[in-house]
């Protein structure tokens, strides 16, 4: 009888540190395939430098909810920044278009976004996207195609691939 508790307080043990092996370290994580990307750009000239955070905090199959913590930065290159964001989730998904649905502010002060995402731009938003969305807004669909020419640098700039980038930026899947 000794030997049948033993071995089943070595099976608990064994289970018990399996599910603290699975489950613990994605504890306060943000889950995995969930996009990112941070920017710190120092200014030149006496102007702002752009410091911010773009955060994918949740992920559903026609939209994302996105957390932008915005440290420092001029208004037009902070919306670009967030834009830019934007459209990188839209290519890792494979869709060519993009809607900001809703927009708002977090007790942080912390910007929140609502981004929805469709391979057809004819969708109404209302019926495609949910009830949850700001009908204030201008809810045309943005173009991946047409990002693109802006952000791989191919208008403009002669360095295609390289608009807006600095080697202090970062994105991705992380």
């Amino acid at each position: 009888m000794s030997q049948q508790k033993h071995l089943l307080a070595s099976s608990s043990i064994v289970l018990l540190v399996v599910f603290a092996c699975l489950c613990l370290p994605s504890c306060g994580q943000k889950p995995a395939g969930l996009y990112h990307k941070d920017v710190n750009i120092k200014a030149t000239g006496g102007g702002k430098d752009l410091v911010m955070t773009f955060d994918e905090v949740e992920r559903n199959e026609k939209y994302s909810i996105v957390k932008v913590r915005h440290t420092s930065g001029a208004s037009v290159p902070s919306i670009m920044f967030v834009t830019k964001g934007f459209y990188e989730m839209a290519e890792l998904r494979g869709v060519g278009y993009f809607v900001n649905l809703k927009e708002w502010t977090d007790k942080e002060k912390n910007w929140l976004y609502k981004v929805g995402f469709s391979a057809d731009r004819n969708v109404d938003p209302k019926t495609h996207f949910g009830e949850d969305i700001d009908l204030s807004k201008d809810l045309r669909l943005a173009s991946v195609r047409q990002f693109a020419l802006l952000f791989r640098g191919e208008v403009g700039t002669g360095t295609p691939g390289n608009a807006g980038r600095s080697s202090k930026e970062s994105s991705g899947s992380h």
